[in-house]
């Protein structure tokens, strides 16, 4: 996986003018350095949003408010979003107030796990403010932030930890376990197209919990 992230940062700095910073992140970091292969590669930048579609004129940008573009490469899908501070979720999924950044970290803020919140360079420097690689190598599913305020900014994030303890074989540390199983009603605030989209992603193992965990709420 190493050559081929290598390759495909290439392809974004052809691109991309180096005054701006780029980062691989979110699950593809976090499976890169747990050494797993994907095809499904996310990455972060500071560069605005119009620059990126006019740099990369047949990207896809359904998600301009987000600042997100979607790449072909080959085989491969890229997701490009810009840096971004999100506050005010008014609707238990999407944040109401969003402002594009230069700050990696601040950036990180608003990422659901610790895992999921490694930022990647083309040099190899790891910016990881919220302790995800000891995470890594602990095998463990640490919420970003205040457990409840996180859950209740988007309830998806319970359908993700669960998704992961079984996908990656991790452990939900105790007191997000806890605060998950005891509130898993909440995935039922999240929109039907939504929630069927989260749970077709789960294992059956994980699937089956977490009915059974809505059966006995």
């Amino acid at each position: 996986m190493e050559e081929i992230v290598k390759v495909i940062f290439r392809y974004l700095r052809k691109n991309i003018d180096e005054k701006y910073q780029l980062y691989l992140v979110g699950g593809s970091s976090r499976d890169y350095l747990l050494g797993k292969k994907f095809t499904d590669f996310d990455f972060a930048t500071n560069a605005p949003f119009e620059y990126l579609i006019e740099v990369f004129p047949k990207c896809k940008n359904f998600y301009r408010k987000y600042g997100i573009v979607n790449l072909k490469y080959g085989d491969f899908d890229i997701t490009l979003a810009c840096l971004r501070k999100e506050k005010l979720y008014l609707d238990n999924r999407h944040p109401s107030v969003i402002k594009f950044i230069d700050d990696p970290v601040e950036d990180a803020k608003r990422r659901d796990f610790t895992i999921n919140a490694i930022y990647i360079d083309s040099k190899g420097k790891v910016i990881d403010p919220f302790g995800g690689k000891t995470d890594l190598k602990g095998k463990i599913i640490r919420m970003i932030g205040d457990i409840p305020s996180r859950i209740n900014e988007d309830p998806v994030r319970i359908l993700r930890a669960f998704r992961f303890e079984d996908t990656l074989g991790f452990r939900i540390e105790d007191k997000l376990k806890k605060y998950c199983e005891d509130n898993i009603w909440r995935i039922e605030e999240i929109n039907s197209h939504k929630l069927k989209i989260e749970l077709e992603k789960c294992s059956n193992k994980a699937y089956l919990k977490i009915q059974s965990l809505l059966s006995a709420s």
